[in-house]
């Protein structure tokens, strides 16, 4: 009964949807109606919000590196390139007024 319960959950609201407030809603009103037991019913809360973050975490990995490749083929300079570039020209500065005062 609780692997049904989770199917119907995961199929009817959309696992990358839910939030901790909306799983415990509806977990609460089958609980209410005696679908699942009180025990049951924590658990499936908890599984299901670990479920959620993992998804979640694994989503955000997956965008970081299409957008990684992304910006590779269109052969921008990265944040460290900026950085090094600049600590680059700051030296040259450095060492040109350096020159320019002696």
């Amino acid at each position: 009964m609780l692997d049904f319960v989770k199917k119907s959950l995961l199929a009817g609201i959309g696992l990358t949807s839910l939030t901790e407030e909306r799983i415990k809603k509806h977990v609460n009103m089958w609980v209410e109606k005696g679908e699942v037991t009180e025990e049951d019913g924590k658990k499936l809360v908890r599984e299901m919000i670990d479920r959620v973050k993992k998804n979640k975490e694994e989503l955000e990995e997956k965008v970081s590196k299409e957008v990684s490749k992304v910006l590779k083929k269109m052969n921008l300079a990265t944040r460290k390139e900026i950085d090094e570039l600049k600590e680059k020209v700051e030296q040259l500065s450095e060492q040109l007024s350096e020159k320019v005062e002696q």
